[in-house]
């Protein structure tokens, strides 16, 4: 699982739209880089 997540780093989205979300919106735009911050972070909790 870490190997695919680190995988979606490439990718640099406008937009990310979540497929479950909690709050008034289910899409979220990004600024160059922040990105990379979410998928970081994705791979620190899933790997302690």
């Amino acid at each position: 699982m870490a190997t695919s997540i680190a995988g979606l780093r490439d990718l640099q989205p406008d937009v990310v739209v979540g497929s479950a979300f909690a709050g008034s919106s289910g899409y979220q735009e990004m600024r160059r880089g922040e990105w990379q911050e979410h998928v970081d972070g994705a791979l620190e909790r899933l790997l302690g």
